[in-house]
């Protein structure tokens, strides 16, 4: 399935670009910030059974200020965790005792912090009455869907590579096209996203 890997990146980077607004990229600074206004806590401690440490470590794929979509926001920090999960992947040996247990702990990690960030992402997109919302969320479904298959399908082995490869690669295409065309919308409704990530938080908590 590695094979397919660079044809598939780059037919979904074209569909991309296709089905996104068309804008410019600005180049900002990006603030790297724990909660604040309705973006997700970053703790940096270790916990050894859930394999958490150092999130604002970025090692892999490195974080920069043309990747910022809504200047240190509740989707700035949701990717730069999600780089934080690949830059732990690779980081993970193949012959640690542990390995087993800890490569489920970071797909379970992934997996859920994936489809948490794409919920976040597609509420801001509804409150700011995003015009290219559906192609959008079809993009994160898709990778939803792949995400499950490669999980359910593959060794820990081939899914770790897949991860710190594809997956990796996939994210900065995403942000690169998708995301930047969204950009200007958050920017221009900042207050208002700020209130539905607080709401959506209060929500969760409940549950």
């Amino acid at each position: 399935f590695f094979e397919r890997n660079a044809d598939l990146r780059n037919k979904r980077l074209a569909e991309a670009k296709k089905t996104a607004h068309s804008e410019q990229i600005n180049r900002t600074n990006s603030s790297n910030i724990d909660s604040i206004n309705g973006s997700p806590v970053i703790d940096n401690h270790k916990d050894n059974n859930n394999v958490i440490e150092g999130y604002n470590e970025i090692t892999i794929s490195q974080w920069s200020s043309e990747m910022t979509i809504d200047d240190g926001g509740v989707i700035d920090v949701d990717h730069q965790r999600l780089f934080n999960i690949f830059s732990r992947c690779q980081q993970l040996e193949k012959n640690d005792a542990n390995f087993t247990t800890k490569m489920h702990a970071l797909i379970k990690e992934l997996t859920q912090y994936t489809i948490g960030h794409f919920a976040r992402e597609e509420l801001a997109m509804k409150v700011v009455d995003y015009p290219y919302s559906k192609n959008h969320c079809n993009i994160h479904k898709l990778m939803v869907k792949e995400l499950n298959f490669i999980v359910k399908t593959k060794s820990l082995q081939e899914i770790r590579l897949w991860i710190i490869t594809y997956l990796s690669d996939w994210l900065i295409d995403h942000i690169m096209v998708m995301d930047k065309a969204l950009e200007s919308y958050l920017k221009a409704n900042t207050g208002e996203v700020q209130r539905a990530m607080i709401e959506l938080r209060a929500k969760e908590a409940t549950k």
